[in-house]
């Protein structure tokens, strides 16, 4: 941002239907501490790479998370201890839980899905939050 200095994700979508409740059921979700925070939505029209012309595209801001997937921390670490565990499984549920005070169904909980705020320096400080509700539905 250029006022703050702070720096967000965007997320790109063709303006469709699906890409339209993706980010409804995202945005209606991002109260959470839990879950990656959307910050504004924009539609516009938007050339990327390898386009030869404007396609209309939602714009999603989000909050940067920088440590990258639980997968990849998973896959580097191998090993945690039964606390380390307990207190990551507890922010999934808790983001979960939040979506389903909402009637939401996430439907495509993965590690690949579950994104650290920023490289823990310290393993029993992670904070992990949900993102990605391409699959979403409401109930």
């Amino acid at each position: 941002h250029k006022d703050t200095g702070r720096k967000y994700a965007l997320k790109i979508l063709l303006d469709r239907p699906k890409a339209r409740k993706e980010v409804t059921l995202h945005w209606l979700c991002s109260g959470s501490d839990h879950i990656v925070r959307a910050v504004d939505v924009y539609a516009n029209d938007v050339v990327l790479p390898g386009d030869s012309v404007a396609k209309k595209r939602l714009l999603l801001v989000m909050e940067l998370m920088e440590g990258g997937e639980l997968f990849e921390y998973i896959t580097a670490r191998q090993h945690f201890t039964e606390k380390e565990a307990s207190k990551i499984l507890k922010q999934i549920a808790h983001a979960v839980n939040f979506c389903h005070t909402r009637n939401i169904a996430h439907r495509d909980l993965k590690p690949e899905n579950l994104l650290l705020h920023q490289k823990p320096s310290d393993p029993e400080h992670v904070i992990i939050k949900l993102a990605d509700f391409g699959f979403a539905k409401v109930d």
